[in-house]
């Protein structure tokens, strides 16, 4: 207590220095503790259920190698009924729906589960009762929902007459059997659906699906391990059952179950597991860098202070304190700063976690993460700060304690050579590891500049984006069709509209369809033929996009009534199949129809920025039809007011539809660079609070030299140095920190920036411009951080100097 009371005494002498220190500190603290937020939140949180670490996710395995995390409602069943090593084995898929409690109707979630969900999960209701054997029919299911506690206490007041109670969903009647236990989020990321539905009412509430089919794979599974059974023989004995499967079932060619992987359940769908993975380990890497940074150079300026205090420590040495002492006191004043680090970094970390929860691609509107800073997260960022408040106590402590007594009792200035080395070391560490960071924000950066320079194959400004989704409100499709005939005529009548189409899909918004092409005259590896991408579009759709049409014509509204199928195609598939002849009037199977290409558009980017020339068609909603389609207007001006207006008119047609997110083109193509544009930010925020710590570190150790040197440079300017020889001087100790600092940050840099290969859409990790500008920007810095010290070495005067202690 007497050594506290102490530091505290010596910290309240210097506010301007422990204030510094303190923030220093908390910048690292809060920065790493906010990423290890976000990652608690989407990797390590346990779902709120009893034995949450014996749920597994099943995944199948697969004749052509893959590893299949969806399937059909029939494997499902299949696998249910012959879950061999688990008590039991349990199917969920989140989906859009109109949500309508009582006066009000809203796009929402919903969570499709199987009937024994809930029992799998170990959850009772918190009023009612949750699916049993009832809900678990595939055919027949009552027409019943269990809707979250959070809805409960919104819609319905917490009230207990909520069970019984007919909400509407998609337009049908369903009545609330029971309110799902508080606190539960489901078992999808950041997804909080407010109501949980039967399996077995999917075909009821989306007209036009077909989910009972073998083929249409859209559920994902979970089951729990029996008790006594380890994972691997729980997945030893489900493969088993996945052969006996393969020789009964009927399954297409090449998609026959081999066997079936089991992984610790989380709420990150399986097959983004090891992306997501991946992606927050670098950003907690890159925050652990700063924290790193930060605990240096809290070490640079109490060994710097310990200049001063040499003599005094050299005092109590010598009247007999021990060296252990002397190191407790200075390791207590790091771990006294680590504190106060610790309560500034939580409360900058509260800040940056409420940021990103705000952050979300544009296709996650309804998507929430919970970045609570909880015990788990506060123990980590307390973990952080005591680790570098050690650190940083324990760099000056070994330096300081060990002075050669009777030079400090006499000058004061013990070991300044090895201290300046030391100081020069931790600054060089300092620009090392904010090279690093530097080079990751570089090469993002260059990613997404390469990305946005890369033609896209149309002009994605100006066009406004609405998504609806008419299955939701029970439209079948002669309906469907009268409704987006309408719609697209009100739209294309109003103020600032120049087009208007349907679609889809977006380009490069992550998602399109592949069918298989046979034409006629030529032969593919694959009997089913070629494999292209394609997206149903309506009329007008290129002219929407300013979609540069090489031959032919796009689609028109006659194309609906015509008996004649059609197509148009990109110049890549065009210049495949007839590379020296026109490919109007060319015929190509698809499926069981026949289709007459009539154009051909240039090529562009359909799923990825990266991705290789494939070959891809439009076919025409007009002679096709889907209950889900992007409504793309083309704006001249403002977009809001048409929005509105829009808006307006689908009230007009129907009040119950409305749109499930309404963005624009350019918004959802920067959805397939979102990792890229939250990796510049976070980790270019990080580097240059690294490259602002190490050149305050670079400053004073600068200053302090220009100080200690002070003797030196008055004799040197006595005997006739000029202006020049003075600030060569100063400007040398700032060149061997940089060179050191800089040389190892590109060494390290250079492997490092292979782990961000999978992100950087075909940059060379090794891209020459990011490793050239990072050094030419550290080269500034240091310029700038030895600007003073050396004028302050040009004004020293010779014969003060002389007289210098």
């Amino acid at each position: 207590m007497s050594e506290l009371r102490y530091v505290f005494r010596a910290f309240r002498k210097s506010p301007g220095f422990t204030a510094l220190a303190v923030l220093t500190l908390g910048l690292g603290v809060g920065a790493t503790t906010a990423i290890f937020s976000l990652v608690n939140a989407v990797l390590l949180r346990p779902l709120p259920v009893p034995e949450a670490e014996r749920l597994v996710s099943v995944q199948e395995m697969r004749e052509r190698g893959e590893v299949e995390a969806v399937l059909s409602l029939p494997g499902y069943l299949d696998y249910r009924d012959r879950a061999a090593g688990l008590s039991g084995l349990a199917a969920h898929h989140i989906d859009d729906i109109t949500l309508n409690t009582g006066d009000v109707s809203q796009v929402g979630l919903a969570l499709y589960v199987s009937g024994n969900y809930f029992d799998q999960l170990r959850l009772g209701p918190a009023l009612g009762r949750l699916f049993g054997e009832e809900e678990a029919r595939t055919a027949g299911t009552p027409s019943v929902a269990v809707i979250s506690h959070a809805l409960w206490q919104e819609r319905f007041g917490g009230d207990p007459s909520a069970v019984g109670r007919v909400i509407h969903v998609n337009g049908q009647p369903l009545t609330v059997i029971g309110v799902a236990p508080a606190g539960f989020p489901g078992t999808m990321l950041g997804a909080r659906p407010p109501v949980y539905l039967p399996l077995g009412l999917y075909d009821r509430l989306n007209l036009g699906s077909d989910s009972n089919r073998r083929g249409r794979e859209w559920l994902m599974l979970f089951g729990r391990l029996a008790p006594g059974t380890s994972r691997e023989q729980a997945e030893a004995a489900l493969t088993v059952t996945a052969r006996q499967l393969a020789d009964v079932g009927e399954y297409l060619e090449g998609l026959r179950p081999t066997g079936v992987r089991l992984q610790p359940f989380s709420l990150v769908p399986p097959m983004l597991h090891r992306g997501v993975a991946g992606f927050m380990t670098l950003l907690l890497a890159t925050a652990s860098l700063v924290a790193l940074i930060a605990a240096v150079n809290v070490a640079g300026m109490l060994l710097t202070r310990g200049v001063a205090r040499s003599r005094d420590i050299a005092i109590r040495l010598a009247i007999g304190a021990s060296r252990r002492r002397v190191v407790q006191q200075l390791v207590f004043e790091g771990l006294v700063l680590a504190i106060g680090g610790a309560v500034l970094g939580v409360l900058l970390a509260s800040w940056v976690a409420a940021f990103l929860e705000t952050v979300r691609p544009p296709s996650a509107e309804m998507f929430r993460l919970d970045l609570a800073l909880d015990p788990m997260v506060l123990g980590f960022g307390m973990a952080v700060s005591l680790a570098a408040g050690l650190l940083a106590g324990l760099v000056p402590a070994r330096q300081a304690s060990r002075p050669q007594l009777a030079t400090a009792l006499k000058e004061g200035s013990a070991g300044a050579g090895a201290r300046n080395r030391l100081r020069l070391t931790l600054v060089a560490g300092q620009l090392a590891l904010s090279v690093l960071l530097l080079v990751a924000t570089g090469l993002f950066l260059r990613t997404l500049q390469r990305a946005l320079d890369t033609p896209h194959g149309f002009e994605p400004r100006g066009v406004l984006a609405m998504e609806l989704n008419l299955r939701l409100n029970g439209y079948d499709e002669p309906r469907g069709r009268v409704f987006y005939d309408g719609l697209l005529e009100r739209v294309r009548a109003l103020p600032g509209v120049e087009a208007a189409s349907l679609t889809g899909n977006i380009p490069l918004s992550g998602s399109w369809d592949q069918t298989r092409f046979r034409i006629p005259g030529l032969e593919s590896p694959d009997p089913s033929g070629f494999p292209v991408g394609f997206i149903l579009v309506g009329s007008g759709y290129f002219e929407t996009l300013r979609m540069p049409l090489l031959a032919g014509r796009g689609f028109t509204p006659q194309d609906a009534s015509s008996m004649r199928p059609v197509l148009v195609i990109n110049e890549t598939l065009a210049r495949r199949f007839w590379p020296n002849e026109s490919p109007i009037g060319k015929r190509v199977q698809s499926g069981p129809r026949e289709a007459e290409v009539v154009g051909v558009v240039s090529a562009g980017k359909y799923r990825g920025f990266a991705e290789e020339p494939v070959l891809f068609a439009y076919f025409p909603f007009g002679q096709a039809y889907q209950p889900s389609m992007w409504l793309q207007v083309r704006v001249r001006g403002e977009m809001a007011p048409v929005a509105a207006a829009i808006r307006g008119e689908l009230r007009v047609l129907d009040p119950n539809v409305a749109p499930i997110q309404v963005t624009t083109v350019e918004d959802v193509l920067g959805s397939s660079l979102f990792a890229q544009r939250l990796g510049a930010v976070l980790v270019g925020s990080f580097g240059l609070v690294g490259l602002t710590l190490a050149a305050v570190g670079l400053f004073g150790v600068l200053s302090l030299a220009v100080v200690q040197r002070t003797r030196e440079i008055g004799i040197r300017m006595a005997l006739g140095a000029g202006r020049g020889e003075v600030l060569r001087l100063v400007f040398r100790d700032a060149a061997r920190p940089l060179a050191l600092g800089v040389g190892l940050g590109l060494l390290a840099a250079l492997p490092a920036a292979q782990l961000l290969r999978g992100l950087l859409h075909g940059l060379n990790p090794a891209d020459l411009a990011t490793f050239t500008a990072v050094p030419a920007v550290f080269a500034v810095v240091a310029l700038i951080a030895a600007y003073a010290p050396a004028r302050r070495a040009l004004r020293v005067d010779p014969m003060t100097a002389l007289r210098y202690e």
